[in-house]
């Protein structure tokens, strides 16, 4: 009786230890869960750029070329490819003329290229971060030659995917 007891009794120990490591393996895929959640949440403010292109314009102007709509069509077909993006656009002017009239042209610049990709590249307004004029400030070229100050002359567009959102690591796809 005493072999046939503790033979039972090493039955029900091989069976509590599986179900210790069955319990162990589901703690340690639970813990792994938690972390994901904690990572995405922490992630929730971090944004990571996928994709910039900049728009010119002529001195004075803030119409859009062909050419320029056609970078912008790009752009928003880059953008709904992403989950969870914002667009940024920043508009510029170059330096020449008075200061209150650059900071004007680059408002009205900024405009045209958000009301284009509203309008014309389906982009839904939530996902587009309130336009910025930001006048003759942040110049990519010293301005000494006319092509200086048409790089001066634009507005920036940029796509920016919240690393929150697509912390599973699949940053493509709706």
């Amino acid at each position: 009786q005493i072999e046939n007891r503790q033979g039972q009794l090493e039955d029900q120990e091989k069976q509590t230890q599986q179900q210790v490591g069955q319990v162990k393996a589901e703690a340690d895929q639970a813990n792994q869960g938690v972390s994901t959640v904690n990572e995405r949440v922490s992630n929730l403010d971090n944004y990571t750029q996928a994709d910039k292109k900049s728009v010119y314009f002529k001195y004075g102007s803030s119409v859009l070329t062909d050419e320029d709509k056609q970078t912008l069509d790009q752009i928003s077909q880059e953008a709904q490819t992403q989950k969870a993006y914002v667009i940024e656009v920043a508009g510029f002017a170059d330096p020449t003329g008075k200061a209150a009239r650059n900071q004007t042209l680059s408002e009205h610049r900024a405009q045209s290229v958000m009301t284009y990709l509203e309008e014309q590249g389906n982009i839904p307004i939530r996902r587009i971060l309130t336009p910025a004029g930001l006048g003759s400030t942040h110049q990519v070229n010293d301005n000494r030659t006319k092509q200086d100050r048409e790089q001066n002359r634009r507005v920036d567009v940029t796509i920016y995917v919240n690393q929150g959102v697509v912390a599973s690591g699949q940053v493509n796809g709706n």
